[in-house]
């Protein structure tokens, strides 16, 4: 017997629109029930004379938002492109402010940035720095 296909949903699977949870007076985006996380992609000039100077108190901000819960993991691109930092946020403009916070964005360092949020399906642990 011969199957049609009629009745079957052949739409593009879309994954779950993030929910918010109320948190008292806030608000937390979640997706697929895990806080949400924001994927900083940031650009910058490997030869801008601001990098080595400003890294230290760039470093001591990042380390303050790690011990604050704030940042997952951050690090350079190998090819001195610029950098990923994976921020946990209540919304897109919590991250949005954290990285206009940054020192690097403050001193022009980073030219430029996008924030996306990231649903993590995947991990192994076991190979991320503590």
């Amino acid at each position: 017997m011969a199957c049609s296909g009629a009745g079957i949903d052949r739409s593009p699977l879309r994954p779950p629109a993030p929910t918010q949870v109320a948190l008292g007076a806030a608000a937390r985006l979640r997706y697929n029930n895990v806080d949400m996380k924001f994927a900083v992609i940031a650009d910058y000039d490997a030869a801008d004379p601001q990098l080595p100077v400003i890294r230290p108190v760039h470093r001591e901000y990042l380390t303050k938002l790690r011990d604050a819960g704030k940042l997952a993991f951050s690090g350079p691109f190998t090819d001195h492109g610029g950098a990923l930092i994976m921020l946990e946020a209540d919304s897109k403009e919590e991250a949005a402010a954290i990285v206009d916070a940054d020192p690097f964005v403050k001193a022009g360092v980073f030219k430029s940035w996008v924030i996306r949020p990231w649903n993590p399906v995947f991990a192994n642990k076991a190979l991320l720095p503590d």
